[in-house]
């Protein structure tokens, strides 16, 4: 049964769903590059992550490489392009977003931009072992900062609310209801984190 998919979505919810970055969290160089240090030092590492690195409230969008360093003025393996201070661009402009702290503050959701709306292939895992690639289709609705996710084959549309940011800076969505638990996490605009047999893979919408 594919819902086993979701079962595993909703327990690696639970584990993710931490505190976001810390207070010592800081950038790092040396002489191949920059980096993000978490206060734990741990680092991001073939990944998107938003950073508010100057505690303005609005926080950058940057990707940093397999071994952790922030790609700057390039492409990224999934097809965007940052700037010379390795944020992520679109149209020569760089995106930005509120952080939770400035949104809790009073700012308008609306600031947040749609990085997650589209249609997503994605694994879902047999009972018997077997994989089928379904497709899902997410909108996001600024006026309440939340997304819709309809699961075709199961005939079920449901509804995420904006929870945050978990410990490794990923965005995350969050379904509560009497039924169930659940949470969908984004790593990067239109690029969704998903259970798979070997832990999470990010897929990128269509």
């Amino acid at each position: 049964m594919k819902k086993h998919a979701l079962t595993i979505l909703m327990t690696t919810s639970m584990v993710l769903a931490l505190a976001g970055t810390s207070f010592g969290a800081e950038w790092k160089q040396d002489g191949n590059g920059w980096w993000w240090q978490e206060d734990n030092g741990s680092y991001p590492a073939s990944t998107w992550k938003w950073i508010d690195g100057n505690g303005d409230g609005v926080a950058e969008c940057y990707y940093f490489d397999e071994q952790g360093y922030n790609l700057q003025n390039a492409a990224t393996p999934d097809g965007y392009i940052t700037d010379d201070s390795g944020a992520w661009i679109l149209d020569g402009m760089i995106q930005t977003k509120a952080t939770e702290t400035s949104a809790t503050a009073g700012e308008s959701v609306s600031q947040y931009l749609d990085d997650y709306s589209g249609v997503y292939e994605i694994p879902f895992y047999e009972v018997d072992g077997s994989v089928a690639i379904e497709t899902i289709s997410v909108a996001y609705d600024s006026s309440a900062n939340a997304v819709t996710v309809t699961y075709p084959s199961f005939g079920i549309t449901q509804t995420y609310t904006y929870a945050g940011v978990d410990y490794r800076g990923v965005t995350f969505f969050e379904l509560i209801s009497e039924e169930e638990k659940n949470a969908i996490f984004f790593l990067a605009p239109g690029v969704i984190e998903w259970p798979t047999d070997y832990g999470t893979e990010a897929f990128s919408r269509k």
